[in-house]
């Protein structure tokens, strides 16, 4: 059973749409560009705001904890609970920070206000999502993470496991941490990636 579970998921994540606004990216390109927008936080001392679906806030809190914890770099998740999540963000958002949205199957209105908002205030957005792919969300950031599955735990696992494998294969730590075995995704070499994205 958890052989299938993880075959599915593989597949899945082997198969997920990978976009820029005018490109498709390989693994390698999305661990790369994800790393080059974390990085650039970093330096410009902004912050990473995570905005899950009302499904998701559990894989924010995570998200956010263990990039100040491993990364050094400021983030908050931003609960879902609040019906408007763009009056929040309007006082919170600069143009140093990163917006991250987390969605599973159905788009919620607090990740597709905070995307709305991202582009409005020309901050930098990255998209996770799940089920069909006429989900508004694929198309609205500047990097976009899609799994084309319809079973909302492979895909919130799908996204856990993309987000672990981004952490471990950081390139810039001061002092390396002591990782597991791997999880899905290997790790990768440096290589330059040509974009047209302001980063």
């Amino acid at each position: 059973m958890f052989s299938e579970r993880w075959t599915l998921m593989r597949e899945m994540i082997d198969g997920g749409l990978i976009t820029t606004p005018d490109r498709t990216l390989t693994h390698t390109q999305l661990l790369q560009l994800f790393q080059a927008f974390l990085l650039q936080v970093k330096e410009s001392e902004g912050m990473v705001y995570v905005v899950p679906s009302e499904n998701n806030g559990a894989l924010a809190t995570y998200f956010a904890n263990t990039l100040i914890t491993q990364l050094g770099i400021s983030a908050r998740g931003l609960d879902p609970a609040h019906e408007d999540m763009t009056l929040h963000l309007a006082l919170l958002l600069n143009k140093t920070d990163l917006l991250i949205t987390l969605s599973d199957l159905e788009v919620s209105p607090n990740t597709l206000g905070a995307a709305a908002m991202a582009k409005e205030q020309d901050v930098p957005l990255i998209t996770f999502s799940g089920g069909q792919r006429d989900n508004p969300l694929v198309e609205l950031g500047d990097l976009n993470i899609h799994f084309d599955k319809a079973d909302q735990n492979l895909v919130q696992t799908g996204q856990f496991s993309l987000i672990a494998t981004i952490i471990e294969s950081w390139f810039f730590y001061e002092t390396p941490p002591h990782f597991e075995p791997e999880l899905l995704l290997t790790k990768i070499k440096t290589q330059t990636l040509p974009t047209g994205l302001r980063i």
